[in-house]
């Protein structure tokens, strides 16, 4: 019934072309080989996605249009994306073509999310408001007490744990110098948002935990807390609504591979939520504060003769009171044909957790900041019991990387 309908051109000699009836509705692509008139759409060969421009990758939707879905790999290639397939006899420089965002501009990498051509996506209510503010009580031998102020976010593993996640320094008074401090509660203080597209209107919350029994790790050089909040190690009391509060899931944390692979990197743009302390005011919902990894998170930062082991450095400001916030990144994805047509290049992960600003003095003072890694921050979660975290331990090379899974994370 098909071949009833088409005729053959008689200009094509060496193969035999089918061209649309005159009652049949076709439309002119400029993405065919042949162009035979404005109204024909030969069935060819889809053209290959080309580099990425600011007409927004008109070509590569018009490819989606024949290929469909494109193939996802496991693991991302680097600037090289897998094509579909290879053909027999062909080179291996054409095995491979360039991501459409494989080289983007400056704007996409460093501008606030949602500005520029190749980032598209921007941070929902429910990310926003997994900042919580924190205000932990300490008491002495004498009885004497002592409130500290700081930020927080909620982590929920896979079997639906739940962990608050801040700086140690913000739970434990005697962290850098010993002091017979003791945490008696911990009062978490958010807003929750219920629905992502920012409909609905965010609901107080507010939560009192005494006996709290936070987790540290061994090494005093690493400023980073956990306090499992399922556990059966302390009283929570609601005080303002049901005590129910937005996280963030364990699948959003950074693994080793991503600081070494160079996922993370140079450049990325960072976004950090929370609740600074300006001018003797405390905020009453989360302020967002963009930056820029400003050091290699492959290596430990290093200012001067301090060095930061974990840690990375970024330029963005950070007050007092945003100590142990969440640090967001956004890093390339694993592209689709889907992608391509509505321009969401990059995904959103917790890259780590605010550790404070470098202590300088004049216009510089909060400028440079620096965030403990998520990896350190997983391995911690897994002395706490957590469950689905990401390998602890930066794998030497890919070969490596393919183990994980088979006899456990890194250790």
């Amino acid at each position: 019934m098909t071949m009833s309908l088409m005729r053959t051109n008689p200009t094509a000699r060496s193969r035999r072309i089918p061209v649309p009836a005159p009652w049949q509705t076709v439309h002119r692509s400029g993405g065919c080989r042949h162009d035979h008139g404005p109204r024909l759409l030969l069935p060819m060969r889809p053209p290959r996605p080309v580099r990425c421009t600011d007409e927004r990758h008109r070509r590569p939707a018009h490819a989606a249009h024949h290929l469909g879905p494109l193939p996802v790999r496991r693991r991302p290639t680097g600037l090289l994306a897998p094509r579909p397939g290879r053909r027999r006899g062909g080179s291996a420089a054409g095995a491979a073509r360039f991501c459409p965002c494989a080289l983007p501009s400056l704007a996409c990498r460093t501008g606030v999310a949602g500005v520029g051509p190749c980032s598209m996506a921007k941070i929902d209510a429910m990310v926003l408001y997994s900042a919580v503010r924190l205000v932990a009580v300490f008491f002495d031998r004498s009885n004497n007490k002592l409130a500290g102020t700081g930020s927080g976010f909620i982590i929920t593993d896979t079997a639906e744990n739940r962990y608050l996640v801040t700086n140690r320094h913000v739970l434990d008074h005697n962290f850098k110098k010993f002091g017979g401090w003791e945490l008696e509660s911990v009062k978490v203080d958010g807003q929750y948002q219920s629905a992502a597209m920012d409909i609905l209107s965010t609901v107080p919350q507010q939560v009192t935990i005494t006996d709290p029994a936070p987790r540290f790790l061994d090494s005093d050089k690493v400023d980073l807390a956990v306090l499992p909040l399922d556990a059966p190690l302390g009283h929570a009391q609601a005080l303002v609504g049901e005590g129910t509060f937005n996280s963030l899931p364990a699948s959003m944390l950074a693994s080793a591979a991503d600081f070494a692979f160079g996922r993370v990197a140079v450049g990325g743009t960072v976004l950090t939520p929370g609740y600074p302390g300006i001018g003797g005011e405390v905020a009453e919902r989360p302020i967002l504060v963009g930056g820029v990894i400003s050091s290699d998170p492959r290596y430990p930062a290093a200012l001067g003769i301090d060095t930061y082991p974990s840690q990375v450095l970024t330029h963005s400001f950070s007050w007092n009171g945003m100590s142990g916030s969440p640090v967001l990144c956004y890093v390339p994805k694993e592209l689709t044909w889907g992608d391509l047509e509505t321009g969401n290049y990059e995904e959103l992960i917790l890259a780590g957790v605010n550790a404070g600003h470098i202590k300088t003095s004049g216009e510089t003072a909060g400028v440079l900041t620096r965030f403990i890694r998520a990896d350190a921050l997983a391995e911690l979660l897994n002395v706490a019991g957590a469950q689905g975290i990401p390998m602890v331990r930066t794998p030497k090379s890919e070969s490596d990387a393919d183990k994980v899974g088979e006899d456990g994370p890194y250790r």
